[in-house]
């Protein structure tokens, strides 16, 4: 997996703000989904067999490149973007060829995520991505979740009058 530069994260981040108006994200950090053999995956599966067996009939042998590698695990493990916001952490998909944030695809209210974690379920999406990209989401899930403030106009009930305990001396 890639580390993008703060160029391109600022680009998405601008992107992903676009597409979840009008809330804010805090942070961004990229993973994928993790690895599902699904009816795309079988199919491009499918494809190479087939295209080996005609080229055996034909008398070549055909092996898959590096190309069929790339299109498999943009198929199999889709690249995600996770965003926090204030109120709710995202997982918006990339398109596998200009890696653009394209939709949201999950999202859950905001809770605390230990920073360092490197896998992720947010509804149906099991993540899968980097500690340093963890260390983003934890980050700013902690900054992001509300704390309890104390009401200011609620004035407080009588207090107990602070009693002295005298010393033991044994």
């Amino acid at each position: 997996m890639f580390t993008p530069s703060d160029r391109t994260r600022k680009k998405h981040k601008t992107k992903v703000d676009e597409l979840i108006a009008p809330d804010r994200s805090i942070e961004i950090a990229y993973g994928n989904r993790a690895l599902e053999m699904n009816a795309q995956a079988w199919g491009v599966i499918g494809f190479v067999v087939v295209a080996f067996l005609v080229g055996l009939a034909f008398g070549t042998i055909l092996i898959p490149g590096v190309i069929f590698l790339v299109v498999f695990m943009n198929v199999a493990r889709p690249p995600r973007i996770i965003a926090v916001t204030p109120a709710q952490i995202l997982v918006v998909s990339r398109s596998g060829l200009t890696s653009n944030p394209k939709e949201v695809v999950a999202a859950q209210p905001v809770f605390p995520v230990m920073p360092g974690v490197t896998e992720l379920q947010l509804g149906d999406e099991p993540l899968k991505f980097k500690a340093s990209e963890g260390h983003r989401i934890g980050n700013a899930s902690v900054s992001g979740v509300p704390v309890a403030q104390p009401d200011p106009y609620v004035t407080p009930g009588p207090m107990a009058p602070v009693q002295s305990i005298p010393p033991t001396y044994e």
